[in-house]
C-alpha cells in the first residue's frame, strides 16, 4: 500500500518496504524461473510461494533476499523435477504427455529439447541464459564448484546440439 508523504508516495508508516516489497518485487521474475525449470507454471507458482515462505521464516537472517530466493527457488525447483522422476519410473504412462492450455504460447522445439536435459543441466542453462548469472553464482545456487557448472553448460549445449543436428 502506497501512501502519500511530505516527500511524495512512499510505503507505509513503519514498513521500510521489507519482505512485501520484496515479494511484489522478485515474484514474476522467480514464477518465470521456476516455469523454465519445471515445464509447469502451476508447480512454478507453488515453489516460489514456498520460497517465499521460507524466506518468511528467516527474514531477518537473510542479507541478500534475492540470491537466497534464487537459490531456494532453484533447489526446490529440481527437488521437484527428482520426485516427479520417481514417480514417473513407477507409474505407468498409457497417454502420451501433451501440451495443456496452461503452457504459454511460446513453447516450441527449442523448449521440448530443454525439457529432455537432466535437471543438473538444465538448471545450468537457465541460470546461465536466462538468468545471465556467472559461472561462480551459478555454482552458488547449485552448490557445486564452478568448474563442475561449466561442465555441467557444455553438455548441456552440446547435448542440445546433437539433438538439433537432424
Amino acid at each position: 500500500m502506497q501512501i502519500e508523504t511530505e516527500t511524495g508516495p512512499g510505503p507505509p508508516p513503519g514498513d521500510d518496504g521489507g519482505f512485501e516489497a520484496a515479494y511484489h518485487r522478485h515474484r514474476d521474475r522467480l514464477r518465470r524461473l521456476a516455469y523454465l525449470m519445471t515445464g509447469r507454471a502451476e508447480v512454478a507458482e507453488e515453489l516460489v510461494q514456498d520460497a517465499f515462505v521460507r524466506l518468511h521464516g528467516r527474514w531477518d537472517e537473510v542479507d541478500v533476499p534475492p540470491a537466497y530466493l534464487r537459490t531456494v527457488v532453484v533447489r526446490l525447483c529440481l527437488d521437484w523435477r527428482r520426485r516427479a522422476a520417481m514417480g514417473q519410473e513407477r507409474e505407468l504412462r498409457l497417454v502420451p504427455t501433451t501440451r495443456t492450455t496452461a503452457d504459454p504460447p511460446e513453447v516450441d522445439e527449442t523448449w521440448d529439447l530443454l525439457r529432455r536435459l537432466p535437471p543438473d543441466q538444465r538448471a545450468v542453462l537457465v541460470l546461465r541464459f536466462y538468468e545471465d548469472l556467472p559461472m561462480d553464482e551459478i555454482a552458488a545456487v547449485l552448490g557445486c564448484r564452478p568448474a563442475t557448472a561449466r561442465t555441467r553448460t557444455h553438455r548441456a549445449l552440446a547435448r542440445l546440439r546433437k539433438e538439433m543436428t537432424p
